[in-house]
């Protein structure tokens, strides 16, 4: 037989493709900048790059049913369907396909930067209606480069419906940006499975198969969604960035885009925000529903800029229209202090049993509550038994009243998987054996995720710190000491057994376990102990793998054969350099590496205008067993997102690189903004208007209905010597953003005092370091006189001797 197929070809200025004759997809895809063997589009077995999809009206095609591992919760199962079209006609600068049967019409025009795709059709039995346009997402095809392959880094749709855009970044640019041309319900991504799906389809890791343009929500999940004909269209682009991107947004579809340095701070402050393209007016709408006008001023020949007051806690939108109506939104977001927010959390939280490190954080929050906040009888029961009961079962540790026993074991201990007597995962202080390995003292019983170990290490560090005790030290140093000897090799790599034993699988970045040894070195050296000698030399050990390392991330539940461009592992590889440069020893070589990492984990950091996702990390399946266990879905906020926030912060630090530190801050503000007003925190916040497996007859784009117990908790062990402590004053255009009369402001408020002179007003409970990037003030005063350390790559900046009137003062 011949299957020789005569391609319709395009070739133009920023791209090159060819579309098959039978089915009407873009079956190549590429720009000229990447290796020839780069197909940037994706055919999967039933769909592509260009495919109408849609769902069937009627009662018949949603219905709920179980969804498959791992959890098996009822999920809605759509009737979703797939239609090709044949090319019926060309020209120079456009391809038509029909489909005779369907009726829909699908018309690919082309220009010299962009091509664009109009749906047509009556479809009178169809419910859902949008485009497949599946891409090569990161790690898809196995065998092409992950530099070439795309995350999701801005998915967009404004309140309105009227305006709708993802952009898809990657390690090396362009990225690719795709534009709705007429009002859209939403974007879509689809998610691949593994254990659930059939074989055929199934993957050995975490993948994005495809995204989708939506018309209009199947009715059952959006009873707005209405039939009728459709006319539908979207626009493909090639932007090296993400701030190129919104410049084509705005001059090709005549919209004002509306960005901010940042969206989160504490009530009664102030943000700056930045429009691209013209704009006539904007409008700010308070959390109780009440809506007020902002002032805009020009910028440059096009833009503008304002600045917004968020008086009281809670979430606000900014809307920025033009004269015809069209716009774009915000959503900013004012919380309570610090403190405020921790102490309301810890008051109604219901821990989790702190079986493993992502059940512990609570436990790690509650010391640090009881050192800031005072002693609190329920509290100090749970962390009696996490600390004492469990975590240092067998050990006698007399803390002579500094945590008083409870009467009896709270849930927490009961919950806990006991054998012979003995919590499993906890550490055991005699030496057994598990899966054929001969374990020390103080390994985790029965247990060998060696980052749940270190997690500990840090839990017993911060106790000690707490409570004033060595014993809590003492434990952390035995629980150090029993997984230095059994899970790290000679060449510093941090390691697990696979589950057969015969084998071992590379942990050195999976939730950062030297950072624990480092914490461990300055503890000790903090109180003249030579036992810091060891620790300090394992952490050089590791630093040192890591550079031998390079650019190679393998991460924790992915088979050797596979590769998973993980965000986790390249992060935690960041932050372990920086953590270990910063605490431990000042090396160059890991300070570069870890520059060289952070540059390639850029496509990983979603840079959407909602706080709840911006400055967030891009993982999609953490909400499988969390949340409302909705499946693969962007995890926007989740605490791991402080891996790469934290590790901004020290790159920010040592390199004194404003526009890292508005990062750093960004990333801490939106696992912030997920504590409620009474208490609860979450998970995380899902973007996706439908995950993989809705959970009810409704979309989604919202916090679970279920408040999370421990992990949203890693905020305050990570922020206590961060932004805890720190205030920035950073001008905008050091921040990469339009030059603007007044600085960004991180962790604080600025008084305009006149003549030059501003006061700044700390938001961080323990203020004791302020970074300077800002030409706009020639006096900076701070209330009190503690003395506060500098950081700054202006040499300009002197500070005066003693307080001046109460004020410490800084001048230029």
């Amino acid at each position: 037989m011949n299957y020789d197929v005569s391609y319709l070809k395009q070739r133009r200025r920023a791209y090159s493709l060819n579309i098959h004759p039978h089915s009407g997809i873009v079956e190549t895809l590429s720009v000229p900048s990447d290796p020839e063997c780069v197909n940037l589009s994706n055919r999967g077995h039933l769909t592509g790059f260009g495919v109408l999809t849609w769902s069937q009206r009627g009662d018949k095609s949603a219905w709920m049913a179980p969804s498959g591992a791992p959890l098996n919760v009822e999920a809605v199962h759509l009737d979703e369907r797939r239609a090709f079209a044949v090319v019926e006609s060309t020209s120079p600068d456009s391809v038509v396909c029909r489909n005779a049967i369907v009726g829909h019409t699908l018309t690919y025009t082309f220009a010299e930067d962009y091509f664009d795709l109009w749906l047509e059709g009556e479809l009178p039995e169809a419910d859902q209606v949008g485009l497949d346009l599946d891409v090569a997402f990161m790690d898809l095809r196995q065998n092409d480069p992950a530099d070439y392959q795309y995350t999701t880094q801005c998915p967009y749709r404004s309140e309105d419906r009227s305006l709708c855009y993802v952009y898809l970044s990657r390690p090396k640019p362009p990225g690719m940006l795709v534009a709705c041309l007429a009002p859209a319900a939403g974007w879509r991504l689809r998610y691949g499975r593994n254990k659930s799906a059939p074989e055929a389809y199934r993957l050995p890791m975490h993948t994005v198969l495809g995204l989708q343009m939506l018309a209009r929500f199947d009715s059952h999940l959006d009873p707005s969604s209405k039939p009728g004909p459709v006319k539908f269209g979207v626009r493909v682009s090639f932007e090296k960035t993400l701030a190129e991107a919104r410049k084509s947004l705005s001059r090709g579809l005549g919209v004002p885009i509306v960005s901010a340095p940042t969206l989160g701070t504490e009530a009664g402050s102030r943000l700056m925000f930045h429009v691209e393209g013209s704009a006539d007016r904007a409008e700010l709408t308070a959390p109780d529903g009440g809506r007020s006008n902002v002032i805009l001023r020009p910028r440059g020949d096009t833009g503008s800029a304002g600045e917004v007051l968020l008086p009281s806690e809670g979430f606000y939108s900014l809307r920025v229209t033009n004269s015809k109506g069209r716009g774009s939104d915000l959503v900013l977001y004012a919380g309570p202090g610090w403190l405020e927010t921790l102490r309301r959390s810890l008051a109604v939280l219901e821990p989790s049993a702190p079986g493993n490190a992502e059940g512990s954080y609570w436990a790690h929050a509650m010391c640090l509550g009881r050192k800031w906040l005072g002693a609190d009888t329920r509290q100090d029961a749970l962390l009696y038994d996490a600390l004492v009961r469990i975590h240092a079962q067998g050990v006698d540790m007399p803390l002579h009243g500094a945590l008083p026993e409870p009467a009896q074991p709270t849930a927490i201990a009961m919950q806990m998987r006991q054998k012979d007597g003995r919590y499993i995962g906890a550490p055991l202080p005699v030496p057994h054996e598990f899966r054929g390995k001969k374990f020390s003292p103080f390994h985790l019983y029965e247990h060998d995720r060696v980052q749940d170990a270190f997690a500990m290490v840090q839990l017993y560090i911060t106790a000690a710190d707490t409570f004033g005790r060595a014993e809590f030290l003492e434990q952390a140093i035995r629980i150090a000491d029993a997984h230095l000897a059994d899970n790290i090799d000679e060449s510093g790599r941090v390691y697990c057994l696979t589950s057969d034993g015969k084998s071992t699988h590379d942990y050195t970045t999976v939730i950062a376990p030297l950072q624990a040894v480092a914490d461990l070195v300055v503890a000790l050296e903090r109180r003249g102990d030579s036992r810091a000698a060891r620790f300090r030399e394992a952490c050089c050990r590791g630093a040192d793998y890591l550079v031998k390392r390079g650019m190679d991330f393998p991460t924790e539940g992915i088979p050797p054969h596979a590769r998973w461009t993980e965000d986790g592992s390249i992060a935690c590889t960041a932050l372990t350099l920086l953590y270990i440069y910063w605490h431990v020893e000042r090396r160059q070589a890991w300070l570069e590496m870890a520059g060289r990492v952070l540059d390639y984990h850029e496509a990983w950091g979603i840079d959407a205008p909602d706080v709840r996702m911006y400055g967030s990390s891009y993982r999609y399946w953490e909400t499988q067993w969390e949340g409302d266990g909705e499946g693969r879905a962007i995890n926007a906020g989740h605490s791991w997102t402080l891996w790469r926030a934290e590790a901004l912060y020290y790159w920010a630090l040592a390199t004194k690189d404003a526009r890292r530190l508005v990062q750093s801050w960004n990333g801490f503000e939106t696992t912030r903004c997920k504590y409620a007003p009474d208490g609860r925190t979450f998970a995380c916040f899902t973007p996706d208007f439908i995950p993989d497996r809705p959970r009810r007859f409704a979309l989604t784009h919202c916090y679970p209905l279920n408040p999370d117990r421990s992990l949203s908790f890693y905020l305050w062990p990570r922020a206590a010597d961060t932004w805890l402590r720190t205030v920035a004053v950073i001008d905008s255009a050091a921040a990469g953003f339009q030059a603007s009369p007044a600085p960004v402001v991180l962790n604080g408020n600025l008084v305009d005092e006149g003549q030059g002179r501003w006061r700044l007003e700390s938001r961080a409970p323990f203020f004791d370091r302020i970074f300077l990037a800002t030409e706009l003030i020639r006096e900076l005063r701070i209330d009190g006189s503690r003395d506060i350390e500098l950081v700054t790559a202006d040499g300009s900046w002197q500070k005066s001797n003693g307080a001046e009137g109460g004020l410490r003062v800084w001048r230029r």
